[in-house]
């Protein structure tokens, strides 16, 4: 057995069906782990040919999908959510664990489409660690878990023809208030466990994910502290010191603190790695301040926007931006 898909669900009974009959092409064996649920969730994945084990929540995600991990019999895993739709070429993504096998690989980085209530426009894509050889993983975190091995390394990224992900559970508002105030809660318990260790990245981390709920619950103020806390607690210039400077600068400017938030985008835009993104960051300052003709200039070097967290947004909405911009240029005068 080469490829299994791997789930923890709890009460997705709506959803499950449509998850499920995406994947029955591509994987040879599903694994659902059930954390509780009290619809129909567990009859529809059986119905649908999953092998189901009904088994308990314990607050912690990692636990969950370490839980089904270890249910999993087949040589490479795919990570999935119960509110996603998987496609993709069965030949091609054979093809590809073929050649990680040979090049001795562990982790592909699958493209995640994400229509969400936070978006710019017509939402983001990003690449996930989704995909992943059984042997020596673990997941780690018990929010916005990672899967994790001894010695860690760059994933390979995989071709969007051979598998993709649409991520549909945050295309409501609601939905990313829930989520966020679930999270918080084990964010926090998180946090806690963590100040008694010595271990700033994973205390870092965590705090990351504390401000990250924040912020989706509305309480971006209130965001500020635990970003600005990551960024004491990692190495300037690492990629969560990038991602946390980042966020932290997009609520400033929601909080009309553009001076702060610009001389953050100066600072990631040191990062030769997420300098254009910088521009396009620094032009959202610029402009509530009224310097036009600066925001041009900025906006005007950006051809795609990528935020530090891998996101990619969409390219549509980076050109009315700069055709909105350019035309407070023409009717000021700068």
């Amino acid at each position: 057995m080469r490829l299994a898909a791997s789930l923890i669900v709890r009460d997705e009974a709506a959803r499950i069906q449509d998850c499920l009959a995406s994947l029955t092409s591509l994987v040879d064996e599903i694994v659902v782990y059930d954390t509780g649920s009290l619809d129909d969730t567990v009859r529809l994945a059986r119905t649908a040919g999953a092998r189901v084990v009904t088994g308990e929540w314990r607050e912690d995600f990692s636990w969950a999908r370490n839980a089904a991990l270890d249910l999993c019999r087949a040589d490479w895993v795919l990570s999935v959510d119960a509110d996603e739709v998987v496609s993709g070429d069965r030949a091609a993504l054979q093809r590809a664990l073929d050649r990680a096998d040979a090049a001795r690989a562990d982790v592909f980085a699958v493209v995640l489409h994400q229509p969400a209530a936070e978006q710019i426009g017509g939402g983001f894509a990003n690449r996930q660690r989704r995909l992943f050889r059984r042997v020596g993983a673990r997941w780690a975190g018990r929010v916005h878990e990672r899967v994790v091995y001894r010695v860690d390394s760059d994933p390979v990224v995989l071709a969007e023809a051979a598998l993709r992900i649409v991520h549909r559970g945050y295309a409501e508002a609601d939905a990313v208030r829930d989520k966020a105030h679930r999270n918080l809660v084990l964010g926090l318990a998180e946090v806690n466990e963590l100040q008694q260790r010595e271990d700033a990245e994973a205390l870092a981390r965590a705090l990351f994910d504390v401000g990250r709920s924040l912020v989706g619950i509305g309480q971006g103020e209130q965001a500020l502290v635990p970003f600005e806390d990551v960024r004491t607690l990692v190495a300037a210039r690492s990629r969560l010191w990038c991602e946390a400077t980042d966020f932290l600068a997009r609520q400033l400017l929601v909080l009309n603190r553009e001076r702060e938030a610009l001389e953050l985008a100066e600072q990631l835009g040191a990062v030769v790695a997420h300098a254009e993104y910088a521009q396009w960051l620094a032009a959202q300052a610029l402009v509530p301040l009224g310097e036009y003709a600066h925001a041009k200039e900025r906006i005007d070097r950006v051809d795609r926007v990528v935020d530090p967290s891998g996101r990619t947004y969409a390219p549509e909405r980076l050109r009315e931006q700069q055709i909105l911009i350019g035309e407070l240029v023409r009717a000021t005068g700068g």
